[in-house]
């Protein structure tokens, strides 16, 4: 498989610089296709794009085990905020969902949660 890069050749041949989301979107989609989900919710984390990261999770499906601490807790941030849209509720649901089975399967400390964010919520 060819390596994604941020370039992209015009009609002539010559090389032009792609849009850093578009090249975040691609990378994403690759680590998605071949099953590296930390690296595919970083490369959209990094855009700072709410909708395009309420894209992959579409695309993704909920994948909380499959996230690395740190970037569980990024995803699981934008969820809460996510959940204030109408057309994006069901999907943070099926993510909230996934979470609470996690928790109730392993215990409240599996995911690390500060005690800070376990009083809040």
């Amino acid at each position: 498989m060819r390596e994604m890069t941020s370039e992209a050749l015009e009609n002539d041949g010559t090389l032009q610089e792609r849009d850093p989301t578009w090249t975040s979107w691609s990378n994403a989609m690759v680590a998605l296709h071949v099953g590296d989900m930390d690296s595919a919710f970083s490369e959209v984390l990094s855009t700072g794009d709410d909708l395009l990261l309420a894209k992959l999770m579409e695309q993704s499906g909920p994948v909380i085990y499959q996230l690395s601490l740190a970037v569980s807790t990024e995803v699981l941030h934008a969820v809460a905020q996510l959940f204030l849209e109408p057309n994006l509720f069901e999907m943070c649901l099926y993510w909230v969902q996934q979470l609470i089975d996690i928790v109730m399967e392993n215990g409240p400390d599996v995911l690390g949660i500060p005690v800070e964010v376990e009083k809040f919520c």
